[in-house]
């Protein structure tokens, strides 16, 4: 075969395999990006579920968000936001937790997801969901506002991040498996050569879907409210270094847990009642035994519409 023909089947094989890899990663990015419209299974029959609570309410725009809500035997609840692709079922085991401690609780599907209406976001934008869903915790029945909390997993530690330092109803926060931004998450997942993966992953996400910048909001702000992050060490899809720079970042009051073999979610099939124990914890501490911390007022009036 002559040279120069040597030459550009090699170029055309690496072109193909650049290809190959790019279309995966951005798939992997559709995946995270588009709606996920299954319709939640409905709770699993549990003790007391029969105090389940059906909740709607709306957003800035109009759109109907849904969920289920636990009420509080204890004054406290806590907001429990799910990853994507997923919908509120994958929070329930905290849920359930929390509310045999006491613990009130709101699970719900995010726009884009399940039963909600609107457009999948993961941009600071999306903080406007969360600031609703904090609003309708606080109206069920037992709680008391001074004793809010919220727990995002995954994706939904964006839009935490970005609406818990402007919002000073939540009193404490705990962030799992959480990004510094979704680029460097997407080059981790599909970097299994490196660079070599990484990039035309990330350029194809890019130039196929458009996906914009998400980000992690300014989590020092969080304070005087503790934050506690939690993570696997076997984490495949989000970097350890992430949560690390997210808790040097932090300020005072912080936790960091790293759970020992664990991988992206479902902490309590490696960690078992330990991984309760400690959610119970430290809510508990924070908005049960002592007047919760109070944030800073908002950086804008309340009932304004400015963009985030």
């Amino acid at each position: 075969m002559p040279r120069w023909s040597k030459r550009r089947v090699l170029l055309c094989v690496l072109a193909a395999a650049v290809f190959v890899v790019g279309w995966k990663g951005a798939r992997a990015a559709y995946a995270v990006y588009a709606e996920f419209r299954k319709p939640p299974r409905g709770a699993p029959a549990r003790p007391h579920m029969e105090h389940l609570i059906d909740v709607a309410f709306q957003r800035k725009d109009g759109a109907t968000l849904r969920g289920w809500g636990f009420p509080s035997r204890n004054g406290a609840a806590v907001l429990l936001l799910h990853g994507s692709p997923s919908e509120r079922t994958q929070m329930l085991p905290e849920a359930f937790a929390l509310y045999h401690a006491g613990f009130g609780a709101l699970v719900i599907d995010l726009p884009g997801y399940g039963e909600s209406e609107g457009k999948v976001d993961w941009t600071p934008a999306s903080a406007d969901a969360v600031e609703a869903a904090i609003t309708a915790m606080a109206r069920l029945p037992g709680v008391e506002p001074s004793r809010l909390g919220a727990y995002g997993f995954s994706m939904s530690t964006l839009a935490l991040t970005n609406e818990v330092p402007r919002d000073p109803r939540i009193a404490a926060v705990a962030l799992s498996g959480t990004l510094v931004d979704y680029d460097h998450a997407l080059a981790f997942e599909q970097g299994h050569w490196g660079p070599i993966t990484a990039w035309p992953a990330r350029a194809m996400a890019r130039l196929l879907l458009d996906v914009p910048h998400m980000h992690a909001g300014d989590v020092s702000a969080i304070s005087p409210r503790p934050v506690l992050f939690i993570h696997g060490s076997a984490d495949a899809e989000v970097p350890l270094w992430m949560p690390r720079q997210l808790f040097a970042q932090a300020r005072e009051p912080k936790e960091l847990w790293i759970i020992p073999g664990g991988w992206h979610g479902d902490y309590q099939e490696v960690a078992g009642q330990a991984y309760f124990d400690r959610l119970i914890s430290f809510f508990s501490q924070h908005l049960l035994a002592h007047t919760p911390p109070v944030a800073d007022a908002p950086r804008e009036p309340a009932g304004t519409s400015t963009p985030r």
